[in-house]
């Protein structure tokens, strides 16, 4: 999948970031977290968000212990994402 201009520039003005913290797309996050809450390890374990954008999952992955112990990984193509979602990280 291209990366166009108009990907880029959602994910710069934080277009997914609010998408899922907002309206219906609050739905999408819990459902996320929720499944994700249960079938992952126990923390500290590793965990690899691939995709992982702004890092709106990674937060409260940190929150659950996984990336206080530098356990969580973010693999994205292109754009901003990933620079974002280590800022939200660290």
């Amino acid at each position: 999948m291209a990366v166009t201009r108009e990907l880029l520039a959602y994910y710069e003005r934080g277009g997914e970031h609010d998408r899922l913290r907002r309206g219906r797309g609050r739905l999408e996050f819990w459902r996320t977290q929720d499944v994700l809450r249960r079938v992952l390890p126990e923390a500290p374990a590793r965990v690899l968000d691939v995709g992982g954008g702004t890092g709106v999952h990674a937060e409260w992955l940190a929150a659950d212990g996984y990336l206080n112990a530098g356990q969580c990984s973010c693999l994205q193509a292109g754009g901003e994402g990933p620079r974002e979602g280590h800022r939200t990280r660290a």
